[in-house]
């Protein structure tokens, strides 16, 4: 008979099997390290779902990750049920895998989708986890770096801050959009974990308190590009070049 009891047991069970595997799985982020600090100053495992009790990301627990060039999605109407449905499929898969690595990876998806007011850990903090360079498809990918293509990417929001019109809501919408980009469980050919964590990092600073003026919300981007180009080894860049580039000036 199935029951909460059950599925922690078989949840207990894959991680024990999980334990002594090899730390690198072939399609998400890899946790550097196992433990994390949340916002109490409290350390503790990455084993569950790092959000308030009765809070539930926005379209509930379901997730996506690409495995082996296939996207699939896992659903549950619990986060621990999520996890056991991934780890069930990737023993089948024959994949090795920690339960560290599936819990960072699903706190990474479920964290874009709540409010950092619920978030039991500092957004920043969890995407410094992910270890350098941990994903990979399994596949064959082209691989762009970043320094070649973000720059021209980020003209979307950079350009949006020349209109004579200005939403936050869009402002963050278009930085959404490539952050997604950067995402490598969703995108491996033009994603690239460091790079992600970094500007999802930056990123949830503006998420939690959206920049309402226009000109503030240029003087962030300004920041904002100038971390990420710093992050990539380009050149640095002044007030004025972004100015321009973007038709600010």
């Amino acid at each position: 008979m199935a029951c909460g009891a059950c599925s922690k047991r078989r949840l207990m069970q894959l991680a024990a099997a999980a334990a002594a595997e090899l730390p690198a799985t072939e399609f998400m982020f890899t946790a550097a390290r196992t433990s994390i600090t949340l916002k109490t100053g409290e350390t503790t495992q990455i084993n569950r779902a790092l959000i308030q009790p009765m809070k539930r990301p926005e379209g509930g627990w379901a997730v996506r990750f690409r495995i082996n060039g296939v996207d699939k999605h896992f659903d549950g109407k619990s986060p621990e049920l999520v996890a056991q449905g991934i780890a069930a499929y990737l023993q089948l898969q024959k994949k090795t895998f920690r339960m560290a690595d599936i819990w960072l990876n699903l706190n990474i998806q479920w964290y874009e989708r709540i409010s950092p007011n619920y978030q039991l850990a500092v957004d920043k903090a969890l995407t410094e986890l992910i270890a350098e360079e941990a994903v990979t498809d399994g596949s064959k990918r082209r691989s762009v770096d970043p320094s070649v293509w973000l720059m021209n990417a980020l003209s979307l929001p950079g350009i949006y801050l020349s209109g004579d019109s200005y939403q936050a809501s869009t402002f963050i919408s278009h930085l959404s959009t490539v952050l997604e980009l950067l995402n490598p469980n969703t995108n491996p050919q033009l994603g690239r974990a460091t790079t992600y964590a970094l500007y999802n990092a930056e990123f949830s600073q503006i998420r939690a308190n959206p920049v309402q003026v226009r000109a503030d919300a240029r003087l962030w981007f300004y920041g904002f590009v100038s971390a990420l180009r710093k992050s990539l080894s380009l050149p640095p860049v002044s007030w004025e070049n972004v100015g321009l580039t973007y038709h600010w000036l």
